[in-house]
């Protein structure tokens, strides 16, 4: 669900369309999982990315008014 990370979601946008239609169906948490030790990857993101990305993500899910947290 973290937008440009790994296969999922290409952009925020599409990240938040992906909670609307999980929080729709009862879920209330994500846990994001991402693939970051994989050896095949070619854009490995640091720990820090990915957290800004997750800090990002949960700011905007706030912003647009869901409870949903990932």
């Amino acid at each position: 669900i973290l937008p440009g990370v790994d296969d999922g979601a290409d952009c925020l946008a599409t990240s938040l369309n992906m909670a609307r239609m999980a929080w729709a169906q009862g879920t209330d948490l994500i846990v994001a999982t991402p693939h970051c030790c994989r050896p095949d990857q070619s854009q490995r993101l640091s720990p820090a990315a990915l957290a800004d990305r997750l800090e990002a993500l949960n700011r905007a899910l706030r912003d647009d008014g869901s409870r949903l947290k990932v």
